[in-house]
């Protein structure tokens, strides 16, 4: 627990009368609190009082929020401010207030609810990086397949190459004079055998990688591009023609690169099983600005839709269509998370026999600066 007040008279009270319910940790400012907020790692509610010299108790919290969006966060006020208040916890600056001066039984009920709040969210976050690590074994297990062809060929490559430089170099001065341009192409061809197997694995190292959103500029055509190889052998294996009409030049948009280009797999990769043996299956992925400066993620199919009666549960976490043993029923549960977490929004479109479309707005990147901080 971290209590911040201005007037050490206010925090000595607090402290004797919950020490014995809490770990109580106090600050005389919001930039104290911040300093302290760093170095301690296991607090799980932050206390304000509402008005302090500087930074403001609502200041601190919204600060609270973007950094560390896990802690429980209470306000203090004498003076009640309802629509400032509102507005706060609409805004999710902070999770509960209360007034001054606070009765101890309420004030107690705050805290452990607080507590409980922190504690849940922190246990949700740990399930949901081990539910997307599942969905990213799991597409990955769809294309590994794939990926052993594309890298056996390469090998087969770079050891011909090696050994014609072996029996080049068993020869004699003139044999190896005679031979030096072939040398030299079995050194080029098992270069660039080499450079295809890195790509390989560097995709495959991206799609894998865990770590929290990590808002940046991108451009959304740099990210469908980063996906054209991973993309090229999910297409191949199910014998799927992939379309995609990504201008160049469009501004970048505030997203986390790696978690976006998971969006356009797992959309991807559901697609290609909806329309698995369709002689004429097509999947398109589109990028495009919208009116107001936001940018389009659209990955469509020509499949055989989704059925009105399951459309409102496709997004639920363990719900599948797919047979059993196929699906995990995470793919799209992550893409709607990671939406969320990018204040975006996400529309689906589908009808029998006339396919489906996921549609993604990220906002501008110039209306999300207050996110990038």
């Amino acid at each position: 627990m971290l209590v911040v007040d201005d007037e050490p008279d206010n925090l000595d009270v607090f402290s004797l009368n919950f020490e014995d319910d809490f770990v109580i940790h106090t600050a005389a400012s919001g930039e104290e609190a911040l300093a302290r907020l760093e170095e301690i790692h296991e607090v799980d509610v932050v206390v304000a009082d509402l008005r302090m010299p500087g930074m403001n108790g609502l200041d601190l919290l919204e600060t609270c929020r973007k950094r560390w969006p896990h802690r429980g966060r209470v306000l203090l006020t004498a003076h009640t401010n309802e629509d400032l208040l509102v507005d706060a916890i609409n805004r999710q600056v902070l999770h509960r207030f209360i007034s001054k001066p606070w009765e101890y039984k309420s004030m107690l009920e705050i805290l452990h609810d607080g507590v409980r709040r922190s504690r849940l969210t922190t246990r949700n976050a740990t399930l949901e990086r081990q539910v997307t690590t599942a969905s990213q074994l799991a597409m990955l297990g769809e294309l590994s397949a794939a990926l052993m062809h594309d890298m056996a060929q390469p090998l087969q490559v770079i050891e011909s190459g090696i050994g014609l430089a072996d029996e080049i170099v068993q020869g004699d001065e003139r044999t190896i004079s005679e031979e030096l341009n072939y040398l030299r192409e079995a050194i080029s061809d098992a270069g660039t055998a080499l450079r295809h197997i890195k790509d390989l694995a560097h995709n495959v190292k991206g799609l894998m990688r865990q770590q929290d959103t990590d808002l940046s500029p991108v451009r959304l055509e740099d990210v469908v591009r980063e996906c054209d190889v991973l993309l090229a052998r999910l297409v191949r294996v199910h014998q799927v023609e992939l379309k995609t009409d990504v201008p160049q030049g469009l501004p970048p948009v505030l997203i986390d690169r790696v978690q976006v280009a998971q969006i356009v797999l797992n959309l991807a990769s559901n697609a290609c099983d909806a329309m698995a043996g369709d002689a004429a299956a097509e999947l398109t992925i589109s990028v495009e600005r919208g009116p107001s400066g936001e940018q389009i993620l659209e990955v469509s199919d020509n499949g055989p839709g989704i059925p009105h009666e399951v459309q409102a549960r496709i997004f639920d976490p363990f719900f599948t269509t797919k047979p059993e043993g196929k699906g995990t029923g995470l793919g799209l549960a992550i893409v709607q998370r990671i939406v969320a977490a990018h204040n975006g929004k996400l529309e689906m479109a589908s009808a029998p026999e006339r396919g489906t479309t996921i549609t993604i707005r990220f906002p501008a990147a110039e209306r999300r600066q207050d996110l990038a901080a």
